[in-house]
């Protein structure tokens, strides 16, 4: 299913994509969606777009694959240690 199916179907739900690159979206809602690779940015984007004291934090929905998520993640994680 294309990303733009998923955004059409899912409501008051606001999803984001953490696979790919932002700068390789030719598309400007795609690109507008896409999440910043490098677990620092995703860690800034987060705080800058899910805010704790915001309800409308919860409504953020975060697609990614098991692949990328472990690659941007927890191999950082593992490298740098607890």
């Amino acid at each position: 299913m294309l990303f733009t199916e998923i955004v059409k179907h899912m409501g008051m739900l606001k999803p984001f994509r953490w696979y790919e690159v932002q700068d390789k979206q030719r598309m400007a809602h795609i690109r507008d969606t896409t999440i910043p690779a490098p677990l620092a940015e995703f860690k800034k984007w987060f705080a800058e777009k899910c805010p704790p004291d915001n309800p409308d934090s919860a409504k953020v929905v975060i697609i990614s694959s098991y692949e990328t998520f472990n690659q941007r993640a927890l191999e950082v994680t593992a490298a740098v240690g607890p």
